[in-house]
């Protein structure tokens, strides 16, 4: 039986507008701690409720524009970056009936 895998994603805020950003969107369900990243450095990174959240803020319009990094953490591993661009789900295609 395959094991399931979880994934937590997190986005480390390069300045202060970009940190009230996600305080404002994300506060008081989801906090700012810091995190251990693969190469062993610390930051303090927004967990965020999925990639879908990281989309949005990667397109974000807004002004000034939001300056972060992405991360994707698997089980308790530590961070790695994000895999950009996000994957599309894979479309599943219906079978014809063969007369």
């Amino acid at each position: 039986m395959p094991k399931d895998r979880t994934y937590r994603y997190y986005v480390e805020h390069l300045d202060d507008h970009t940190n009230e950003v996600l305080s404002r969107r994300l506060s008081p369900k989801y906090e700012c701690d810091e995190r251990e990243l693969w190469t062993g450095r610390k930051c303090q990174a927004w967990e965020v409720p999925d990639r879908r959240f990281v989309n949005f803020l990667k397109n974000y319009r807004g002004t000034p524009k939001i300056e972060f990094d992405a991360f994707i953490q698997e089980g308790n591993y530590p961070l790695r970056p994000f895999p950009w661009p996000i994957p599309e789900k894979k479309k599943v295609q219906p079978k014809r009936k063969v007369a």
